[in-house]
């Protein structure tokens, strides 16, 4: 939020700056607080995707290697299937992962 600004009327003043910067503490200091609560929320909700991203990916991959296994006991179409569908679920999975960007 931006402070108010107040017009001097002052001709000696005037040549130097027309306005004056008029900060109210109580409103700073509530804005404030707001702030850090959005930004405490915001960094929740970031470690919150961050974290169920990650899971994702891990039971996807279990998925993948679950396809290997099935691949070591022998082909047949289920394998070719499941192997196909477990690669594009990780790659699915990455592509979902968050990405860090600094606001």
């Amino acid at each position: 939020m931006l402070p108010e600004k107040k017009h001097i009327t002052n001709k000696t003043h005037q040549q130097k700056s027309k306005f004056v910067t008029v900060i109210h503490p109580e409103i700073t200091a509530i804005t404030t607080i707001e702030e850090n609560s959005d930004r405490a929320k915001s960094e929740a909700l970031r470690d919150r995707e961050f974290l169920i991203s990650w899971l994702f990916l891990i039971g996807s991959l279990i998925f993948f290697f679950d396809g290997l296994i099935e691949l070591t006991e022998g082909i047949s179409i289920h394998v070719f299937l499941h192997l196909p569908a477990s690669v594009m679920f990780v790659v699915g999975s990455v592509l979902f992962m968050p990405t860090d960007k600094n606001n």
